[in-house]
């Protein structure tokens, strides 16, 4: 089983190209005027990167572009270590091997009368 878990697996790059799409998405809803209903994927973008996004929050009121450039940046990072992690955790468990079941009943402990 071990073999088969030495090379990287490419589904931990899914999350992170998700949230760069919307990040994108968004950013066209701002700047092209026709598409400007995209933009309001900004806000869920916000809230679904919410550790991350609390520096953007602080950021927005007085430096809106950098608190943007933060949300690509760091949040497709958080994204990306959140995958990773989830790959560690799973991998932990794989290399747990199976459950172990006892081979004989438990003997019942009370005497019979």
């Amino acid at each position: 089983m071990k073999l088969i878990r030495q090379g990287r697996r490419r589904w931990v790059y899914i999350l992170p190209v998700i949230h760069l799409c919307a990040c994108l998405t968004s950013l066209i809803g701002y700047a092209v005027p026709s598409l400007q209903y995209w933009g309001i994927a900004f806000t869920f973008i916000l809230l679904f990167d919410l550790p991350i996004s609390g520096v953007a929050y602080a950021l927005v009121w007085k430096f809106p572009t950098i608190a943007v450039m933060w949300i690509f940046v760091v949040g497709t990072l958080w994204w990306y270590f959140l995958s990773r992690g989830i790959e560690s955790l799973f991998d932990k468990f794989i290399e747990r091997g199976p459950v172990q079941h006892r081979s004989a009943p438990k003997s019942d402990t009370r005497e019979q009368t």
